[in-house]
């Protein structure tokens, strides 16, 4: 006998095969038989007529990283279908984080002060206090840059080789890839090199480099000529996070 049984359902499995009616049995949490099994016995039935069946979905650029202290159960995302999201866009990620900080910014998450918390110790913590999706991190270029105590255009070597040694650490801790948010403050001010030297540690981790890109206006093409220069220096799995021209704002007419 199975724990649950799946009947009826129209199943798309995310591999690219056409989809198909069939059922579905779980056992123990995990997939026990697929096929035609409507004459099994299960200590649960669900009957999916009319409906899909299929893997959780992946949100590629969320921000709940900020959120989840607050909203652990993911109530919205759950019964979106949602069951991963990848954290930690435009430039911003929740960790690491230094001494006094919260896990949020601003209104958006838990600004309560807690220790100071690498990535790992971060992902640590929210393993053990519990939520309801995966998660998967990308560490945020204006995080870092805050936590080397960089404001202007020009870090010192200091301030550079503390951004590159987080970088590596959130790496080593797990993060898939890094992010910049090239709109807001502190990576506003940054110079492309900057970014060239970053984006040099993302090759070495074979990460991805996803961006908000520096201007979707007048200066458009310039922001995207600047992402694909890091992009093709080193190589990288990259994604423009958002590529949307706005209406009005003398953006060029081949943007």
């Amino acid at each position: 006998m199975y724990d649950t049984l799946i009947k009826n359902g129209i199943i798309i499995d995310g591999t690219g095969n056409p989809r198909r009616y069939c059922d579905i049995a779980i056992t123990d949490g995990e997939i026990s038989a697929i096929g035609n099994l409507k004459n099994s016995q299960a200590k649960r039935v669900i009957d999916a007529s009319g409906l899909i069946v299929c893997p959780g979905l992946i949100d590629v650029h969320s921000h709940s990283d900020v959120t989840v202290p607050l909203n652990p159960r993911f109530d919205s995302t759950i019964r979106q279908g949602v069951t991963t999201e990848v954290v930690g866009n435009c430039g911003n990620s929740a960790a690491p984080f230094a001494t006094g900080a919260g896990s949020g910014f601003g209104s958006f998450g838990d600004t309560s002060p807690v220790g100071e918390r690498t990535l790992a110790q971060h992902m640590q913590h929210l393993e053990e206090t519990g939520f309801s999706v995966n998660m998967a991190w990308l560490v945020g270029h204006n995080t870092i840059r805050s936590l080397a105590g960089v404001t202007g255009d020009s870090p010192t070597e200091a301030q550079y080789l503390e951004m590159e040694r987080l970088l590596r650490q959130t790496f080593e801790d797990g993060a898939i890839g890094f992010s910049s948010g090239l709109e807001f403050e502190p990576g506003r001010t940054c110079k492309p090199e900057e970014l060239l030297r970053l984006t040099a540690i993302v090759k070495e981790y074979d990460g991805m480099y996803t961006s908000h890109i520096r201007n979707r206006d007048a200066g458009v093409l310039e922001a995207l000529d600047e992402f694909l220069h890091a992009v093709e220096t080193h190589g990288l799995r990259a994604q423009v996070s958002h590529l949307n021209i706005r209406h009005k704002t003398h953006a060029p007419e081949n943007a």
